[in-house]
């Protein structure tokens, strides 16, 4: 039987990822990331709950709006995943999250599952509080365009970041 480019390198990625999950979370984030590097092809992630994801995470958040020429959304983007990523890191679960980053007209969705369904609420922090922000840094930079679905094993949060799409300002937030 003759197996495809991307069964071959599946089939590498479960030969040498061995016992860590983190090592097999990492590989399959390349495997992924190099297999949506289309132009408007979504990106996606599964992680495990460790504050390591966050940096996988951002990689692949870089490289999806690197390749989709949206520079000036990286910085804003990178912190947004961090503060979804970090708080379903929080959510205590055992299993795996999934990051994916979607290209819409005139906006990029980042969203992250995890397996609680407890929601996010967004809180004023004090002045002299240490944390209590993140959402509050995610509703700014996104203008209020985040929100929460649902569903039976779990919830995903999403957040979406706007551009104009005409190329004279390719990148630029609206």
């Amino acid at each position: 039987m003759h197996r495809s480019t991307a069964q071959q390198e599946q089939a590498h990625l479960l030969t040498v990822a061995g016992p860590d999950p983190l090592a097999h979370a990492r590989r399959r984030a390349i495997l992924l990331a190099r297999r949506t590097n289309g132009y408007r092809a979504p990106g996606a992630v599964v992680l495990p709950y460790r504050p390591e994801a966050a940096g996988m995470a951002r990689r692949l958040i870089r490289q999806k709006l690197t390749a989709w020429e949206l520079p000036k959304l990286v910085d804003p983007a990178v912190l947004i995943i961090s503060e979804l990523v970090g708080n379903a890191v929080k959510t205590g679960c055992s299993s795996f999250m999934v990051v994916r980053v979607h290209r819409l007209q005139g906006s990029v969705r980042l969203a992250v599952r995890d397996g609680s369904r407890t929601l996010p609420v967004l809180l004023a922090a004090g002045e002299d509080d240490e944390c209590h922000r993140g959402l509050a840094l995610v509703h700014m930079l996104t203008a209020g365009r985040w929100g929460v679905t649902p569903d039976p094993f779990g919830k995903t949060v999403h957040a979406d970041l706007a551009y104009r799409p005409d190329s004279s300002t390719q990148g630029r937030i609206s």
